[in-house]
């Protein structure tokens, strides 16, 4: 079973008379099901080490919302990071294979924040698992 929904956003169009009127609606499959997240859209999309890469990705958000709060622009943090401006591109739009957690609080202590880092006793039946976040935020 199909049923339509309006599309996120506005339709863009080359043609004025094309951008006035409403949007035509996306289909949906209604057939597909729908599965709760775990909070690792990484592990629910069956990524090996999929605890690494949402740290990565949290740090990198942080890194990203310093960058909007002080307006920065790339190529300032590019200066301040001392990164050629592709990989800042790379760092802000989330393609992170080409950082390390290690680099990542590098250019977060940089940025003015400190890091903390927990080691939790184990919980005897479940396996481990890697969590990065934002503690506080003074600015």
């Amino acid at each position: 079973m199909s049923r339509s929904v309006p599309p996120f956003g506005r339709q863009l169009s080359d043609n004025p008379d094309r951008e006035s009127a409403p949007p035509e609606p996306i289909v949906v499959d209604a057939s597909v099901g729908v599965k709760e997240s775990s909070g690792n859209v990484f592990a629910d999309l069956g990524i090996k080490n999929a605890d690494l890469y949402l740290a990565k990705s949290e740090l990198a958000a942080q890194i990203l919302k310093i960058v909007r709060r002080r307006r920065l622009t790339q190529a300032s943090i590019a200066v301040v990071l001392g990164l050629k401006q592709p990989k800042v591109s790379a760092l802000l739009n989330g393609r992170l294979d080409g950082f390390t957690t290690d680099r990542l609080f590098r250019y977060l202590n940089i940025l003015g924040c400190d890091i903390q880092i927990s080691v939790l006793s184990p919980h005897p039946k479940m396996r481990g698992c890697v969590h990065a976040g934002a503690i506080r935020e003074d600015e």
